[in-house]
């Protein structure tokens, strides 16, 4: 089934059940995720561990109200948002920014998928400074 976004926005932090994304996982994982490009459906994973295979940034409770504890974004690998999410809260603008910085130094997105994501964390980031 087609991802239909709804009203999802760039920095929406949006849970889905991990079956969707990830064999063999606990049917009681949710995957807690950034949302980063609409259109397709992309988004960044939020892990609870640093993992340094992954790219990641760390995500204070303040930079995002929905957790309850400091956790990590992996900045790799794009997740598509199954159709069964739930909106859980939204990430700071300050974040959406480490995010832009840490994508064009990891370089580690295909061109497009690169080009894709940075235009639109960036158009949503100016929408936010209006």
């Amino acid at each position: 089934m087609d991802f239909t976004p709804g009203d999802l926005s760039v920095g929406d932090v949006v849970m889905f059940d991990a079956l969707q994304n990830f064999r063999g996982k606990d049917p009681d994982d949710n995957i807690i995720a950034v949302c980063v490009y609409i259109s397709e459906g992309w988004c960044l994973k939020i892990n609870s561990k640093n993992r340094p295979m992954y790219h990641c940034i760390k995500i204070t409770k303040e930079e995002c109200f929905y957790l309850d504890k400091d956790s990590y974004l992996s900045c790799h690998p794009i997740i598509k948002i199954p159709n069964n999410y739930s909106v859980k809260g939204v990430v700071s603008s300050s974040f959406v920014e480490k995010i832009i910085e840490q994508i064009e130094q990891i370089e580690i997105f295909s061109g497009d998928q690169e080009s894709k994501i940075l235009n639109s964390l960036n158009n949503y980031l100016k929408k936010m400074n209006r």
